[in-house]
């Protein structure tokens, strides 16, 4: 813990797999918050029977016994004017996403002793402001700070500045696949500092959550036809827990492949556990054709920016789905002259 009364800015980006909150003081490099003994909270909320708002990891561990009163990609329905039905309870998307954002600020603070003399927002370069004033309308309902949104890549080209340098007149292309979707766009650094060149691009349907759709689906075809039945569509409780274990064990499998090549997932059914593996190649020919309509999208945001691909100083990968080795394979090769990194 710092000393109370420390200068220090707050950035959270709220993310829609995982938040992050990230401390920065006059003179030290900007440092990840540990929030719960984790650097990175997931973004799941679950609601109790009572009312109670249980939000990130203890929300993300008990979810598989609450499927029904869980919310996870919060982020995702930020535009969404509707409630959000809970175990059959209608709750306000605002309201949940201020409960989370609440929990992270004020772990924040009591981590670093004092309260932050600024706080920033990170958000998709693609929010009109109507998504933006619903974001800010979250923070304020959470007691924060009036807050200073910034575009996740300027931020991300920020931190790549910050740890590997920029020159004055360079530009970066941020390709940012996420939980939810995959944004991306060119930035340029100036004398005035980082700014979005052209008209950022992405695609709102791809991102790790979709990759674990896939696996998942996968997974269950491997079962006995009635097993993969009822897991898909099956009402009765017992299936609904096995289903909802069925995912987080996929989860994490996803996370696994992209250090190992292959996984063995747990699938635990009423009647028994069963075993299936899956191998790194087999998960990758699965979401190819997906990461390949990134690529597309990368490829036309850089062209329509008027920026020469041959000059760029770099492709800044961030977002938790680029873990995938093959994600970084197929950026390289479609810009083969250009570094690309992907530092954490």
């Amino acid at each position: 813990m710092y000393s109370t009364g420390v200068s220090w800015i707050l950035v959270i980006d709220f993310g829609t797999s995982f938040t992050v909150a990230v401390a920065k003081q006059p003179g030290r490099a900007a440092e990840v918050i540990e929030i719960g003994g984790e650097r990175r909270v997931p973004s799941v909320i679950l609601v109790e029977p009572d009312g109670q708002v249980l939000v990130g990891r203890v929300a993300d561990d008990l979810a598989s016994s609450r499927p029904g009163g869980t919310l996870r990609a919060p982020k995702a329905r930020l535009g969404d004017h509707t409630a959000v039905v809970l175990d059959g309870r209608p709750h306000q998307i605002l309201d949940l996403v201020a409960d989370l954002l609440r929990s992270v600020y004020a772990d924040a603070v009591r981590h670093m002793g004092s309260e932050p003399t600024q706080v920033r927002l990170t958000h998709p370069a693609m929010w009109n402001r109507p998504h933006l004033n619903r974001l800010l309308e979250a923070a304020q309902r959470a007691g924060m700070p009036t807050c200073e949104l910034v575009p996740e890549p300027v931020g991300a080209a920020l931190s790549y500045a910050t740890e590997v340098g920029l020159a004055n007149g360079a530009y970066i292309v941020v390709y940012d696949l996420g939980g939810g979707t995959f944004d991306t766009a060119v930035v340029a650094a100036n004398t005035g500092g980082l700014a979005v060149v052209g008209r950022p691009s992405g695609d709102q349907s791809i991102g790790g959550e979709l990759f674990d759709e896939i696996l998942f689906d996968h997974v269950v075809e491997q079962l006995p036809a009635d097993a993969a039945q009822s897991i898909a569509v099956g009402s009765d409780e017992s299936w609904v827990r096995a289903a909802s274990a069925l995912r987080s064990e996929v989860r994490r499998a996803k996370e696994t492949l992209s250090s190992s090549t292959y996984v063995t997932i747990s699938i635990a059914l009423p009647a028994g556990s069963l075993q299936h593996t899956v191998t790194r190649a087999q998960f990758e020919g699965l979401i190819r054709q997906y990461v390949d309509e990134t690529i597309s999208v990368l490829v036309r945001c850089v062209t329509e920016s008027g920026v020469d691909p041959n000059g760029l100083a770099a492709i800044y990968l961030v977002g938790g789905a680029t873990r995938s080795p093959l994600v970084e394979q197929m950026v390289q090769a479609a810009f083969p002259a250009t570094t690309v990194s992907r530092r954490g």
